[in-house]
């Protein structure tokens, strides 16, 4: 079966948004891992500082636990994006 110059083009259009999907999704899963990556460092420094910071460390422990979570999830989202870019385009990251 031959495609039409319309099915073509529509085949095109999906692919080319499938990759804007794909790279827009990419650039937003980084900036929550990046926030991610802020918090567990903040609190990272907290224990460093001993006794001192540790009422604050107890205020921000619930929030780094799920900055973790958090972390791991955006971590499994870029393997799933990336299998994406190389399944449907070829792209190896």
């Amino acid at each position: 079966m031959t495609l039409t110059p319309f099915e073509k083009a529509a085949i095109k259009r999906e692919r080319h948004l499938l990759f804007v999907a794909t790279i827009e999704a990419t650039q937003s899963i980084k900036e929550v891992a990046d926030q991610c990556s802020k918090q567990i460092d903040t609190y990272r420094s907290l224990l460093l500082m001993g006794k001192e910071a540790s009422d604050e460390r107890a205020e921000l422990r619930d929030i780094a636990a799920k900055a973790m979570k958090d972390n791991k999830q955006c971590n499994k989202v870029f393997t799933a994006l990336a299998n994406t870019l190389e399944d449907k385009f070829g792209i190896s990251a």
